[in-house]
Formats: C-alpha cells, sequence, structure tokens
C-alpha cells in the first residue's frame, strides 16, 4: 500500500515525526505476534531457547504450530526488530553491519532495512498464520477464517472486518458453533 503525501503530510503536522512512531508501533506488535508463534512449551525450549511464562497464550495452546523453516524466518526477523529497537548502537551502524567479519559474528543480529521490510514482515507473519491452520487439528476453521481475514485487510484497507471475528462474545460464539 503506497501511502498518500497529502495523508503523510497532515499526520507529520499533528505529530512531528510520525513515520518512526508508526514504524515502533509496527515492529513492537509484529514482535509481540512473533512469539506468539516461536515461545514455546517447555518440551521446545531446545529449539526455541525462549520458555513461555505461565500467562503467555502461544500457538501451542491451539494445538498446532509452525514448522522449522517458517520459525527460523520469524527469529531473524525478531532479533532484527530486537536490535532496532534497543538501539544497540554497533549493529545500527552502516559500515559495522557491511563488514563480513562482523556480519558473520553474529549473522542473526543484522539489521533489516525497515524503510522496505514492513511488508515483508507482515506477509511472514500471515504466512505464519497460514502454516499454524493446516497444521492444526480442532482449530483449523477458527485459524483459517482468522487468516483469510487477516489477508482481505491486507490487501484492502476498507474490508470490513468479519462480525464472528469481532468481540469477545462473537469469537467466543463462532467457537462455539465451530465445536470448541
Amino acid at each position: 500500500m503506497q501511502e498518500q503525501p497529502a495523508v503523510r503530510d497532515r499526520a507529520r503536522d499533528v505529530l512531528r515525526n510520525v513515520d518512526v512512531a508508526v514504524s515502533g508501533a509496527t515492529l513492537l506488535y509484529a514482535r509481540s505476534l512473533i512469539e506468539f508463534y516461536t515461545k514455546g512449551s517447555p518440551e521446545a525450549q531446545p529449539r526455541t531457547g525462549r520458555l513461555r511464562q505461565p500467562i503467555d497464550i502461544v500457538i501451542e495452546d491451539f494445538g498446532t504450530g509452525i514448522g522449522d523453516g517458517t520459525y527460523w524466518v520469524l527469529v531473524r526477523i525478531k532479533t532484527s526488530i530486537d536490535v532496532h529497537l534497543l538501539h544497540l548502537t554497533a549493529w545500527r551502524d552502516v559500515d559495522y553491519r557491511s563488514d563480513p567479519k562482523n556480519a558473520l559474528a553474529r549473522p542473526a543480529a543484522a539489521r533489516l532495512n525497515w524503510n522496505r521490510e514492513h511488508p515483508e514482515i507482515v506477509g511472514r507473519i500471515n504466512d505464519a498464520l497460514a502454516e499454524a491452520a493446516t497444521l492444526a487439528t480442532d482449530w483449523t476453521v477458527p485459524l483459517e477464517a482468522l487468516h483469510k481475514a487477516a489477508t482481505e485487510r491486507l490487501n484492502d484497507q476498507d474490508f470490513a472486518w468479519p462480525a464472528n471475528l469481532t468481540g469477545k462474545s462473537a469469537v467466543f460464539s463462532f467457537l462455539d458453533r465451530s465445536g470448541l
């Protein structure tokens, strides 16, 4: 989706550097969604390296998960988000990141180019949802419905979010009808 200059200019009149705030918010939401897909149970600890807390809701709670390829793509993106949001200065320096000896030392920490990577991040997270839906058993129907709605919304900003996926009572009714 291409940004409209007039909208951008109006937003900047209200809040200087609004694009930085929007980018930061996008990265924080993406980081949380990536943790939803990649944080694991104690049994998955060797793979994930991150142990879920008792209050965490993760994809495993829905009887599904993602494959190793998707997992490692999301971990790479999350690591880059962490580097960016924590302002780890050496990795923010283009010359430092470009030096092959530094890239080889910590390839997972290479910072992505956020001016062009936001769409990739959104796409990868949406792909993880599609993969989880195909691997699910009981949750296939609701996860496929969520994926379809998310894809429609990505392609059409005026897409009306489905009523059965809006609000707690509507979602619970939808889940009841799905046998969950």
